[in-house]
């Protein structure tokens, strides 16, 4: 099964909201390659990062885990 995630499943595994274990667990199950992420939602993760800098200190370390690399 491939996973298609959006920004508010990440951002709920990023600020470890209650049930984002279940989700944690989910995602780690899966195997490499099934778990996707569109570039929609990669840009709106860029923005939430940029906007989160000056508000959050610590959320940008924690949502960029979720990002891919520059130029993939």
């Amino acid at each position: 099964m491939k996973y298609l995630l959006d920004a508010n499943v990440l951002v709920h595994l990023a600020n470890q909201v209650p049930g984002a274990e279940n989700i944690q667990a989910r995602l780690t199950a899966a195997p490499r390659g099934q778990i996707l992420l569109s570039a929609i939602t990669a840009c709106e993760l860029r923005f939430m990062i940029l906007r989160a800098k000056t508000s959050r200190p610590g959320a940008p370390l924690r949502a960029r885990r979720f990002l891919p690399a520059p130029g993939h």
